[in-house]
């Protein structure tokens, strides 16, 4: 699916690229230039700790209906404390929504009246250190923890991601059959892209990347490339994915889409144009090709 760029849509669409850097990420860079002359360490546990830390968002006008119709609970998941919501009826087929960084659960708003009108009941999430959930940073291991949690917990029949959310729920998938459905939208799939962009953010070298890398191998045994879709993996059972991406993404580019041409899961692919990294979330066309490929 493409769809064509209109003249007004392309002058919006450059009028958007003369994105001004924010005064704070301008300190950022210049902070962690100097770490990494003065004390190498110190610059890794700085570099780390942004790497782990979301900003909160206020819920905007738009999502306000879909957080006050929600059934809101919250569940204590190891040491977290993890705010749910649920819309629709209990017996219809379940579909989780897992969104991205620095997101929240209610940017599932525009897609959830199609959903709900399709049969479906949906349970979205604030994942730990987002939202109304408990924490000041975490990491795709937590998340990871909290989706398997979800899907022992609850009869999911497919999964929703947006961004950073799709990677969690790809990666949960490895491990248990937690859903049969897997949708990613506008998702990272290579691990070198996640960690290039994020040390292009705050001005970081390539000698940092490594030492993010080694700690990672340190600390949790395991290799920074292991959360990525793109990691070859032994796959017994695994679920139907759809990846939906847009040519006009600024944050995670479409090259990310193609990359995954020859992924042994044979993921289907539709390509957007025009809707960026978010308003993709909002598209009405969109919705429905997604509920489509559900039914199938």
């Amino acid at each position: 699916m493409n769809r064509p760029i209109g003249l007004a849509a392309e002058a919006k669409k450059k009028k958007r690229n003369k994105r001004k850097t924010p005064v704070s990420l301008r300190i950022i860079r210049s902070t962690m230039k100097t770490l990494e002359k003065v004390s190498p360490k110190l610059a890794n546990f700085v570099a780390w700790r942004l790497f782990c830390t979301p900003f909160r968002h206020k819920i905007p006008e738009r999502e306000k209906a879909a957080h006050q119709s929600a059934q809101k609970s919250t569940l204590g998941i190891g040491h977290l404390s993890i705010c749910t919501y649920r819309w629709g009826h209990p017996a219809d087929p379940m579909v989780l929504f897992m969104h991205g960084w620095s997101g929240r659960a209610t940017q599932v708003s525009s897609m959830l009246p199609h959903l709900l009108n399709a049969g479906y009941q949906v349970l979205a999430i604030d994942a730990p250190a987002h939202g109304q959930s408990s924490g000041k940073t975490t990491n795709i291991l937590e998340l990871v923890q909290v989706v398997e949690h979800l899907g022992h917990q609850f009869p999911l029949v497919a999964a929703i991601g947006h961004s950073f959310g799709g990677v969690a729920l790809h990666y949960s998938s490895r491990n248990a059959i937690l859903f049969s459905k897997l949708v990613t939208i506008s998702s990272p799939m290579e691990s070198t892209f996640i960690l290039q962009d994020f040390m292009e953010k705050i001005g970081g070298t390539p000698a940092l990347a490594h030492r993010i890398r080694e700690y990672v191998r340190n600390k949790f045994n395991m290799e920074f490339d292991a959360v990525s879709p793109l990691y070859p993996d032994v796959w017994s059972v695994y679920p139907d994915w759809l990846i939906v991406h847009d040519n006009d993404d600024r944050d995670v580019p479409v090259n990310q889409a193609h990359a995954v041409k020859n992924h042994p899961l044979k993921p289907q692919q539709v390509i957007t144009s025009g809707l960026g990294h978010y308003r993709i979330l909002r598209d009405d066309h969109v919705s429905q090709v997604i509920i489509d490929w559900l039914r199938r």
